[in-house]
C-alpha cells in the first residue's frame, strides 16, 4: 500500500512537470541567411591580418514563460 501511495505521487509530481514545461513559448526558427564578410583585424599581431567568412547561418531562438529570449543557436553546415 505504501508503494502505491508513493508510485501515485510520484506519477502527480511528474504529470504537473510537464504540464508546465508545454506551457513555455516554443521556439522560433528564422530561415538560412547568407553571410560572406571580410574584416581586417590590426591589433592582435604585428602585421594585418584578413578574416574572410562565408556560408549560410540559421537561426533557432528559444524563450522562457514570459517570452524574453533565454538562448541563441546559430547553426551552419557551410559556414568557415
Amino acid at each position: 500500500m505504501r508503494k502505491l501511495v508513493l508510485l501515485l505521487g510520484l506519477t502527480g509530481v511528474l504529470a504537473l512537470a510537464f504540464a508546465v514545461v508545454a506551457r513555455a513559448v516554443p521556439p522560433r526558427h528564422f530561415p538560412a541567411e547568407h553571410v560572406d564578410e571580410s574584416f581586417l583585424i590590426e591589433d592582435e599581431c604585428a602585421f594585418p591580418v584578413v578574416l574572410h567568412v562565408e556560408g549560410d547561418l540559421r537561426e533557432t531562438l528559444f524563450f522562457d514563460r514570459q517570452g524574453n529570449v533565454t538562448r541563441v543557436l546559430r547553426v551552419s553546415r557551410t559556414f568557415g
